[in-house]
């Protein structure tokens, strides 16, 4: 496991961070953990996974879920 993982400061703060109305891209373990398993649950979670195949697209996709939250950010 990682270390984070075992410190309670750091998982509050994550989930303080997921409870704001910032929006946050984070990356997470693909691998099952009970706190990595309540993030992915959140109904305002939204995984993407990253293949080969689609990692020089991601990006993009990413950015287009982005947009609507972040309107001033991406306005030309």
């Amino acid at each position: 496991a990682r270390m984070e993982l075992f410190s309670e400061a750091f998982r509050a703060a994550v989930l303080k961070a997921l409870d704001s109305t910032t929006p946050l891209v984070g990356v997470i373990q693909k691998r099952s953990d009970p706190f990595l398993d309540r993030i992915r649950k959140r109904p305002d979670v939204r995984l993407f996974t990253i293949t080969p195949a689609n990692r020089d697209t991601l990006a993009g996709e990413i950015t287009g879920h982005l947009g609507p939250l972040l309107p001033e950010l991406f306005e030309s």
